[in-house]
């Protein structure tokens, strides 16, 4: 297999937001610049077209630890403790998937990720607070300071949708600052939407560096920034469903994207950069440049390993476990006779790739050779004789061990430089035209436009009909696949949106967006159910956070400390 060539950024690393230093830096893989390894990037440098240039490189960098896979724990806050995932037998960060006691401000990851975003924040703060003084083309400039705003935009969105109300910062911080507020969620919308705005003016449609932030990732990224705040008490304003369907149809219908023609093409690991993607989130396979990848595949995967006839191997990754499919998107999300995504999304069965002779199953002396199957996780009960006469191990549903349940393919990687190899050289899709179908969807829906939304929704459900021997058989799929307006709900949308969009690190904010996450948690998750309340749409605030900060910075209601 022929890896494309990636080229490497510069990645300029800033502190935490109370203590801005620069001395020391990483490089990351995106397609921008020649490498460029330094030890120390000085403060001087920064000032420079050549350090600003880097700093903007930093910017996209942070977006790997958030979105990009590289970190169990932000993973987690993102997928698990859901509907769609449950905790599973190697994960790290329980409290935050069951909702118990130990989640409090004291929960030390919090702080840890609340930390690096106000890292990421002062690295696009310093682009924009240092760039009106760098001599430098001013039409690159103003692309840089936008792709700053962008990045900037990015991180604030995520932390309001995980911290409810955040401290603010705009300027490049330099020196001690011990003072903070938590300016209101309508605040830190404006200040999202701003800098959105300026960047959607800025940016090229298409950027001669792939992974750089462009117009229609901004069009996309802002409606789904009015979508969230539609759904927020305390910022929503009258126009923002419609500004959200607006601008989803716009980078439908006014660039060069499209929808694949299946399903599986979206993820050929081959041809990553393709026109369905609105923006990616890369990696390299060289560990110098991205030491961290993306570790998707490890925590989605089962310990496969432990059976007779199995090893880790290419095709099937190593296991990892951390994030455990739910009984409901194991048994009641795909109807798989129509719909060709669980097939490709849902692994079931393993084939030998460590031959076995003279090994006995339930008294039958059998041999696996290579190709044999080893394995398998049927979606119905196999009978007590089908198992017994079976040859390989059979594991029914509802009696998986802890550590073993079917996989999630796509994730595997393809490719690694080798077979123990935790870290992945898949891009992430941090948005794709799918998903915008489906932003439209749930604007028009929510504005009472239902013909409008089931047209969108209808758009992606027959792009995943199952393919019938012939054309005929496949448009007869693709037509079952269709639903009327009447049958389009808040929650068809979010089991469509897990359908398509499964392990793509979206579950978490789409139920606490709709004011879904206590409901589903209680039907569908049994390891949160008995534990989620409703002030869990929101994190606790770091304690260290709190401690540490002059000025009175509340907890959020329900935890301990909370007024």
């Amino acid at each position: 297999m022929v890896m494309k060539e990636k080229k490497k950024i510069l990645s300029v690393l800033a502190a935490v937001w109370v203590t801005f230093l620069i001395t020391s830096c990483d490089l990351i893989t995106q397609d921008f610049l020649e490498e460029d390894s330094r030890t120390e990037v000085s403060d001087v440098h920064l000032s420079t077209e050549a350090g600003l240039e880097e700093a903007v490189n930093a910017c996209y960098s942070h977006s790997r630890y958030f979105i990009g896979g590289a970190h169990e724990a932000n993973m987690t806050m993102l997928v698990a403790g859901t509907d769609t995932w449950i905790h599973g037998f190697g994960a790290d960060y329980l409290s935050l998937m069951n909702y118990d006691n130990n989640l409090n401000g004291s929960y030390g990851i919090l702080f840890t990720i609340w930390s690096e975003y106000y890292r990421a924040i002062n690295t696009c703060n310093t682009v924009i607070t240092r760039a009106p003084e760098i001599d430098m083309d001013e039409n690159l400039k103003n692309t840089r300071v936008a792709e700053a705003r962008y990045m900037r935009a990015l991180y604030y969105f995520m932390l309001v949708k995980q911290w409810g109300p955040v401290h603010i910062s705009l300027e490049e911080t330099v020196g001690v600052v011990t003072e903070a507020t938590r300016s209101s969620v309508a605040d830190v919308y404006d200040v999202i939407i701003g800098d959105l705005e300026f960047a959607a003016e800025t940016l090229p449609i298409v950027s001669s560096n792939y992974g750089r932030a462009t117009k229609p990732a901004t069009e996309d990224l802002l409606a789904k920034v009015y979508l969230t705040r539609a759904n927020h008490p305390d910022a929503q304003q009258p126009d923002d469903y419609e500004n959200a369907a607006n601008l989803a149809e716009d980078v439908i219908n006014n660039y060069h994207f499209r929808l694949l023609d299946t399903f599986t093409d979206v993820f050929d690991f081959d041809n990553q950069e393709h026109e369905e993607v609105v923006w990616a989130i890369q990696q390299s396979s060289n560990s110098q440049t991205d030491s961290r990848g993306n570790q998707g595949m490890t925590r989605f995967n089962p310990r496969y390993e432990r059976f007779v006839g199995l090893e880790w191997s290419m095709e099937y990754n190593v296991s990892g476990s951390a994030f455990r499919p739910s009984n409901f998107t194991l048994y009641e999300l795909w109807d798989d006779e129509i719909d060709s995504r669980e097939e490709f999304t849902v692994n079931r069965v393993w084939y030998t790739n460590e031959p076995e002779t003279g090994i006995t199953f339930n008294g039958y002396e059998v041999t696996l050779a290579v190709g044999d199957t080893a394995l398998y996780l049927p979606k119905e009960p196999w009978s007590e004789a089908q198992i017994a006469e079976a040859g390989f191990s059979v594991i029914n549903p509802d009696e998986y061990p802890a550590y073993m349940y079917p996989a999630l393919t796509a994730k595997w990687a393809g490719e690694r430089s080798s077979i123990t190899n935790r870290l992945v050289w898949r891009d992430v899709f941090a948005a794709r035209l799918a998903e915008t179908h489906l932003i439209a969807a749930e604007a028009h829906l929510m504005m009472g436009n239902l013909n409008e939304a089931a047209t969108h929704v209808n758009t992606v459900r027959r792009r995943a009909a199952r393919q019938g021997a012939t054309e005929a058989e496949t448009e007869v799929n693709r037509l079952a696949m269709e639903i009327t307006p009447a049958q389009l709900d808040i929650d068809f949308i979010l089991d469509e949106r897990a359908r398509e969009l499964i392990g793509e690190l979206k579950r978490w904010e789409d139920l606490t967006r709709t004011g879904k996450l206590v409901e589903r948690v209680r039907l569908y998750n049994p390891d949160g159910t008995s534990n989620i309340e409703p002030h869990h749409v929101l994190r606790p605030i770091p304690q260290n956070q709190i401690d540490r900060t002059s000025s009175p910075f509340p907890q959020n209601p329900g935890y301990p400390g909370a007024n």
